[in-house]
């Protein structure tokens, strides 16, 4: 099943909120993105509804920019507004078993050290940017 970007958003800020973490517009960004990649490698199936594009610095999801971007570099402090308070149910165990997985790998690193990991030669946003294509496909994220 394929969510809306604010839906699994508000749902790695409740489980954020529920840890005591605080999340950046960034590094929500950055966990959207591995949470996508690795749903896609492990379950087939394309997790979120909005493709990333190919930004100057980052693959990002513009429907969570826009949503987020008053925050600036600073936490997330109220979730999204779009799509009311509508989070990935309990039941959807294929998501929660690779969202606990995605969660567990990657959510003590810093926003910058995730940033840094979508960098690397050969990733996809690399490739992407490389081609000039605006925006980074399912195809190539698996």
């Amino acid at each position: 099943m394929s969510y809306s970007a604010t839906t699994v958003a508000k749902t790695i800020l409740e489980k954020a909120n529920k840890e005591g973490m605080s999340i950046s517009p960034l590094k929500l960004q950055k966990l959207l993105y591995y949470l996508h990649g690795w749903h896609l490698a492990i379950t087939g199936s394309v997790l979120l509804r909005e493709q990333f594009q190919v930004w100057d610095h980052d693959p990002i999801n513009s429907v969570i920019y826009h949503e987020f971007k008053h925050f600036g570099g600073a936490s997330i402090t109220d979730f999204a507004v779009r799509d009311g308070n509508v989070y990935v149910v309990g039941d959807d165990k294929e998501f929660h078993s690779v969202f606990d997985n995605v969660w567990c790998k990657y959510s003590h690193f810093t926003a910058s050290d995730l940033s840094s990991m979508t960098h690397r030669n050969g990733s996809p946003w690399d490739e992407c940017r490389r081609k000039l294509e605006p925006e980074i496909s399912n195809y190539t994220i698996l």
